[in-house]
């Protein structure tokens, strides 16, 4: 399958969803939403804690890298009003050992000169081929490891922002086609051909 993407002149000036439904797709809302600067408050996420780590303290955590300061209430809510805070990246994105982690925080990379992701073999779960789809859309993947146990990670560096011009576009591409994303940020007309 191939995506063709086209931006479509619209968007949204913030995003409420109800992702009871779909809580899964919460950690990729609250990237791409930030990164777009749109603020959110997504409900319904009181699965979250109990995944491959608890994913609302994990994207609170990680957005604070990013110089985002993301709220949550009732151990189901998370909310972003625009706060910012001094960005840190040097330490990297850490995973959690969850896949999601790594896939929601990757494309984040075209809006800085390069994103550190921690244990970035994470998404061998639900993605073997992700890292490798990224550099066939234009990422500049290096590969660093260390001797010290445990502590690998990966530096994402976009190099053909020009063709890509969205963070959306990438988010989209990177998203398999049966998550709902594509109707909840309504930024991109998507159509799908094979190939």
């Amino acid at each position: 399958q191939m995506v063709t993407l086209k931006k479509n002149g619209r968007g949204v000036s913030s995003v409420e969803y109800e992702c009871v439904n779909a809580p899964d797709l919460a950690q990729t809302f609250v990237v791409t939403c930030a990164a777009l600067d749109i603020p959110f408050h997504f409900k319904g996420l009181s699965a979250l804690k109990i995944k491959e780590t608890d994913r609302i303290s994990a994207l609170k955590t990680e957005m604070l890298k990013l110089g985002y300061v993301i709220h949550d209430a009732n151990d189901s809510e998370l909310y972003w009003d625009g706060e910012r805070c001094e960005p840190n990246l040097e330490a990297g994105i850490d995973t959690y050992e969850d896949h999601r982690m790594a896939l929601a925080f990757a494309p984040y990379a075209l809006k800085t000169d390069g994103l550190i992701i921690n244990n970035p073999q994470v998404v061998t779960k639900s993605y073997p081929k992700f890292w490798k789809d990224l550099k066939h859309v234009g990422f500049n993947i290096d590969t660093l490891d260390f001797e010290l146990p445990g502590i690998s990670y990966i530096k994402l560096r976009f190099l053909i922002l020009v063709l890509l011009e969205s963070y959306s576009v990438i988010l989209l591409i990177l998203t398999p086609p049966h998550d709902p994303v594509f109707s909840v940020i309504p930024v991109l007309s998507v159509v799908w051909q094979d190939e």
